[in-house]
């Protein structure tokens, strides 16, 4: 599994200077990381401004960093979830491995949230008679994470909404 993450990973090494100034991958690099990714047994799911998601297969996914942002987003999720007291993790993607400096990591793979449900499920810290699918979300917990409002950063696990980023 280690060779295969490296190899991912240095799909996107060589581009740290660019990603540095230019967040979006251009439709030419989009294409070659996706090849690249392809060769190494991964699939290119998507590339945000700071990181991209590989998945490594049906049940884990592989973030690799473009940058120094993107390093210390992978190391956020990482010292979040090694610290979460276990009433948080239910509602975190778990992170089965990571690199100390922030490079990668890997965690367990899920369908994002459907949009269909978006309206059942809103992270207000509460549950609500108007949204009885929504757990209640401990409100350090909302604090604490990037984005919770953001219902592109949730996906299911079990049945459950948990966040999928975190950083």
């Amino acid at each position: 599994m280690m060779d295969r993450i490296a190899s991912v990973a240095r799909l996107i090494a060589p581009m740290d200077e660019y990603f540095e100034q230019y967040v979006l991958l251009l439709p030419e690099q989009r294409k070659a990381v996706a090849h690249g990714a392809a060769a190494a047994g991964a699939e290119l799911i998507t590339c945000g401004y700071h990181r991209c998601a590989f998945a490594l297969g049906p049940t884990e996914v592989l973030k690799v960093a473009k940058g120094r942002q993107g390093c210390l987003a992978n190391q956020r999720e990482r010292d979040l979830w090694a610290s979460a007291p276990t009433a948080w993790r239910r509602f975190l993607m778990p992170i089965h491995a990571a690199s100390a400096d922030g490079r990668w990591l890997v965690m367990r793979r899920s369908p994002r949230l459907p949009p269909e449900d978006w309206f059942a499920y809103v992270p207000t810290g509460e549950a609500s008679p108007d949204y009885p699918l929504w757990p209640a979300v401990p409100e350090e917990l909302i604090g604490a994470t990037g984005d919770p409002e953001n219902l592109h950063n949730w996906g299911m696990l079990r049945g459950r909404p948990v966040m999928i980023d975190y950083a």
